[in-house]
């Protein structure tokens, strides 16, 4: 069945941006991204989600937040909408690359109400958009039918007034508390939606509203303006779901029902539209108090087929229903099927059988034509464990043919899913809180054969079981931690780490070993280590927390001196520490601008409290040592632990005009980033002078009449003033 449906907020049309969302699924290899979520086939760009299935809080229905729709070369079209900046993105992806092949945006800002997207059988596109009422004005357009050809050029508006009734009167606010649906029967669009109408007693009470646009003439008509006798419109107050479709030559409309009627209505006007009388059948009752804005249930698919139709939604238990108690927010439900016939005869099966009082929640169910009449069913199984996609094929008589489980597979029902080629396509985000964009991704199931689906060879696979990483060693400063990976199934090919004190990242500390230092002492210490492997979505599990860290042991911090201080290039140098004896201390060095790093693990110093290191640096250093029981390294104040290499710089002085000079040379070693400063009778000439990749460097100045005497030393930036040039003089004229 075509869904409508969105975030809400509206729009209105704009010329392409040509923007894209991030790239397709595959690497450089051809293999799946590993970043993506299991099942996903590329990402699609952002969106606001604040729930994961289109029943907010498990009460009514909200419009989609994200829409597919086959275009006519066979591709896909991804539709999306911003609430926040109203607009609606349409994007295309090729079917087999999923590469993006063009798109458009749209926005408007004076119909701020979303109500949903429709794409026709004629292929054309409808957007339902809407704005409140909140004078009751009967002349005022509420509601709004935007119609763009196959190039999403907007060709007509058809427009509903405050006025519009259906049983009482007035749209105060248009799709409130429900998710509008609407179906094409030649060149007239049925749009089965929702409002709250104008207060009766100070009241603004909320029921469905049906009406229908001449997509010839783009005008619009409420099904009680078209009514030739009463019983002319399915009406339900309150109605938290509106399904249509057509079956044969009725029309098939199915409310969720919470007040008059409190049940699922089955709304049926057989030779539509030559007939404008509806018979009105109930399928399911709620317990509950009559209008109490829960039932405990959902309804959100609509099958229909050469067999009848289906109706799909999930539901608390409802035990001698409607004269029942009704159960809680937090009872776990299980899936349902209703198939009826256009008489309103039907039978009741439940895909899934959980205990209401257990651990395990069935999703909404979602449904996308596969075959014919076959259907393919999803929804999401959750625990406190795991989670798994469940499929279901069934036809429209509502008999289950074959079944199928992914597990660690998300399916979120924020959009209806859709066949192209031999792909069930589906989009998926994650809840946001508030305003936060979420990542919107594309997921697919391969259903060349629909009663044995598989996972989309372009998706990575999920790891069958992880486990949390478990830590080792004693919480204390200065004593190392071990990350210890749990068993994974299949087999990991790497870890990644990260060590967090209180819920925050520690810098640097990336490696499978952590030694706290006074940083850390009372926090307490986790760690995550993510999976990785060639064709499967990476995984990220976190270790539960360490006490907190505790102070460390006795003892003196110690102290690095070096010998010599200035070192020429290629020198043996030695690094000297001293502190408790016995005590064991690592030995770290930060090079030019960089971090430390361990390059000495485990010393233990002697007798006398001291080790020595012996080094032949290349470049200046700072050395710092580390006690393990101390949990304090040495000072990194002045000089201590500084080691300078002494450069060679050669300076050559060259007349290139009157009064013009150049000064060019060369350094050895060469540093990363180095510069030189140019000196005349001893002061500052030129400072910054950049010195290349092939060691050498080059400056042109201006110099008076006279002699003088010049010299290039190294600049502020990693070298000492000790290494200089030679002295050059020179008689300039």
């Amino acid at each position: 069945m075509a869904r409508a449906g969105g975030i809400l907020a509206v729009l209105a049309l704009a010329a392409a941006t040509g923007v894209g969302p991030a790239a397709v699924s595959a690497t450089a290899s051809g293999s799946p991204d590993p970043t993506l979520p299991p099942g996903a086939v590329r990402q699609l760009g952002t969106i606001v989600a604040t729930s994961s299935s289109s029943y907010a809080d498990w009460d009514w229905a909200n419009p989609d937040a994200a829409y597919a729709y086959k275009t006519a070369d066979g591709n896909v079209g991804i539709v999306r909408h911003d609430d926040a900046v109203h607009t609606l993105t349409v994007d295309r992806y090729n079917n087999s690359t999923l590469e993006r092949s063009g798109g458009t945006t749209s926005s408007w800002a004076d119909w701020p109400v979303w109500g949903g997207f429709y794409a026709g059988p004629d292929g054309y596109f409808y957007v339902l958009v809407g704005r409140d009422n909140p004078d009751e004005d009967d002349n005022l357009d509420v509601v709004a039918v935007r119609r763009y050809d196959p190039s999403w050029t907007l060709v007509g508006t058809a427009y509903l007034k405050g006025s519009a009734a259906q049983g009482p009167k007035g749209i105060y606010k248009p799709f409130s508390a429900g998710a509008a649906h609407m179906v094409l029967v030649n060149g007239r669009l049925v749009v089965h939606t929702s409002r709250e109408m104008y207060a009766i007693d100070g009241v603004h009470h909320q029921s469905n509203l049906t009406f229908e646009v001449d997509t010839q003439t783009m005008t619009a008509k409420t099904f009680a303006e078209l009514a030739t006798e009463f019983g002319g419109t399915p009406y339900s107050s309150h109605s938290f779901q509106q399904l249509v479709a057509m079956n044969g030559t009725s029309l098939i409309t199915v409310d969720h029902g919470d007040a008059y009627p409190r049940e699922i209505q089955l709304g049926v006007m057989a030779d539509y539209p030559t007939s404008r009388t509806f018979a009105l059948h109930d399928l399911m009752d709620f317990n509950g108090t009559v209008g109490s804005n829960f039932t405990g249930a959902s309804v959100t698919d609509l099958i229909s087929g050469p067999h009848g139709i289906v109706v799909l939604g999930n539901s608390i238990a409802q035990p001698d229903a409607p004269n029942g108690a009704l159960g809680s927010r937090e009872e776990h439900r299980n899936a349902f099927a209703i198939s009826a016939a256009t008489d309103g005869s039907h039978t009741r099966q439940w895909l899934t059988e959980f205990a209401p009082d257990g651990d395990t929640d069935a999703s909404e169910v979602r449904a996308a034509q596969v075959g014919d009449d076959r259907y393919a069913v999803l929804l999401q199984v959750h625990s406190p464990t795991t989670e798994s996609l469940e499929y279901r094929l069934i036809d429209s008589a509502g008999s289950i043919l074959a079944s199928a489980s992914f597990p660690r597979v998300p399916y979120s029902t924020i959009s209806q899913p859709l066949l192209v080629g031999t792909t069930l396509y589906w989009e998926g985000a994650s809840v946001s809180d508030g305003d936060t964009p979420q990542t919107l991704y594309l997921y697919g199931l391969d259903v060349t054969d629909p009663a044995a689906p598989h996972m989309d060879a372009r998706a990575p696979k999920p790891f069958t079981s992880t486990s949390a990483p478990t830590i080792e060693g004693t919480p204390q400063v200065g004593l190392t931690l071990t990350a210890r990976p749990g068993a994974w199934e299949p087999a990991v090919d790497s870890f990644t780490y990260q060590w967090y004190a209180d819920g925050d990242k520690i810098p640097g500390a990336t490696s499978p070993t952590l030694t706290p230092t006074t940083d850390q002492e009372g926090a307490a210490v986790s760690v995550k280590a993510v999976g990785h492997k060639q064709g499967y979505s990476d995984v990220s599990v976190e270790s539960p927390t360490t006490v907190p860290v505790a102070p460390g042991g006795d003892g003196e911090v110690p102290t690095v001196t070096v010998s010599p201080t200035l070192v020429k290039y290629g020198q043996t140098a030695y690094v000297t520490i001293s502190g408790t004896p016995g005590a064991t201390v690592d030995l770290y060095v930060r090079k030019y601008l960089g971090s430390f790093t361990k390059i000495r693990d485990g010393l233990v110093l002697d007798g006398d409290g001291t080790t020595v290191v012996a080094t032949r640096p290349d470049m200046n250093l700072r050395f710092q040592a580390m006690d393990r029981t101390v949990g304090q390294g040495s000072s990194l104040d002045g000089a201590d632990g500084l080691m300078t290499v002494q450069k060679n710089i050669t300076l050559n002085v060259s007349r290139v005009g009157t009064g013009r000079y150049a000064f060019t040379g060369s350094i050895s070693p060469l540093h990363p980033g180095a510069t030189v400063s140019l000196f005349r009778n001893g002061s500052l000439l030129r400072s910054g002078i950049a010195v290349s990749g092939s060691k050498a460097y080059s400056v042109t100045a201006t110099v008076p009449a006279g002699t003088y005497s010049f010299q290039v030393r190294t600049g502020s930036t990693g070298y000492n003033a000790a290494s200089s040039s030679p002295l050059r003089s020179v008689r300039s004229y």
